[in-house]
């Protein structure tokens, strides 16, 4: 086991390094002007090839990207070309709100997801199967943006029960931060718990005709004993790469739902620097956000081993 860790972790290095490539091309050679974006688009060349230098963005491309990669790998991703500031404290500012929102989607959609997958399962072509795969299709399809509109409409707007935009720190008001990040919560959980309880009642379906499972029936064991005890846990581990790859949809995927609510996450800061042409912003966030979800790949990974024994990796 010690050796797979360490395999995998290894494996995350060249990842990394093709992921630093990726984004540092990308930004180098698609349209857009940062000197326009600073100095404005009627800016004289003079001031233009000014900015270029103390940028430098008159060197190579090779040479520029050495130079970010090191920073880089010391924490340091310079500053941004919009608004001056050091690009490693906006991040520290900003991640914590994205975080906090898709692991709060998370741990609620596998709440939600879970049993409804495993209750539709256990009855089959049910009532309850068939409104548990109703909510899996129109979870899907209902587009998050939309969603968004609808609740900020019903619930700030007519009922006046919670802000419609705005974050409060926790530090600052527990209650007020807690009512802030109710809608934007909600309108992530929804999709995620749609997944979740479609790959869990499909999962469990295979599991539950099993021989083992037909074995513990048949000792007279109890129903709701042979659910969780002997098929839950086989049938999760197809639901935990799902888990894995939500919560790198939700760290990535935040940016309509930010800027719904005038939240000040990270996908409201990569939406500013797109805009913008903040080339360093851009791959600081696309380096952080593949850092990330490398991580949840490994930790899941690992959690394999954990829910089902039988698992060795060679």
């Amino acid at each position: 086991m010690t050796a797979y860790i360490l395999r995998r972790v290894l494996l995350i290095v060249p990842l990394l390094l093709l992921l630093t490539i990726f984004a540092f091309v990308l930004n180098s050679v698609v349209p857009g002007d940062p000197t326009g974006a600073i100095l404005g688009e009627n800016a004289n060349p003079e001031a233009k090839r000014q900015v270029e230098q103390e940028l430098g963005l008159d060197r190579p491309m090779v040479v520029r990207y050495l130079d970010w990669l090191g920073n880089a790998a010391q924490g340091d991703f310079g500053r941004s070309y919009v608004n001056r500031q050091p690009i490693t404290q906006q991040l520290q500012d900003r991640f914590p709100v994205t975080l906090e929102l898709a692991l709060v989607a998370l741990v609620v959609a596998t709440l939600l997801g879970i049993p409804l997958g495993v209750i539709a399962a256990v009855r089959p072509g049910s009532i309850v199967d068939r409104l548990a795969m109703v909510f899996a299709v129109a979870g899907v399809a209902l587009p998050n943006f939309f969603l968004a509109t609808l609740l900020v409409l019903f619930f700030s707007v007519k009922l006046h029960w919670l802000p419609a935009t705005g974050w409060i720190p926790f530090s600052e008001d527990p209650v007020e931060h807690i009512r802030h990040v109710i809608l934007p919560a909600a309108t992530l959980v929804l999709t995620p718990t749609a997944i979740i309880a479609r790959m869990m009642r499909t999962s469990m379906v295979g599991v539950l005709a099993e021989d083992y499972v037909r074995t513990a029936r048949a000792k007279g064991l109890r129903k709701f004993t042979v659910v969780v005890r002997h098929a839950l846990r086989n049938a999760m581990i197809p639901t935990l790469t799902v888990l894995g790859l939500q919560l790198s949809a939700l760290l990535g995927g935040t940016i309509i739902i930010e800027s719904v609510f005038g939240l000040p996450g990270l996908g409201r800061l990569a939406l500013t620097a797109v805009t913008g042409h903040d080339s360093p912003t851009i791959q600081a966030v696309v380096l952080l956000i593949g850092t990330g979800v490398l991580t949840i790949s490994l930790l899941v990974d690992l959690l394999y081993a954990y829910v089902n024994p039988r698992i060795r990796y060679a």
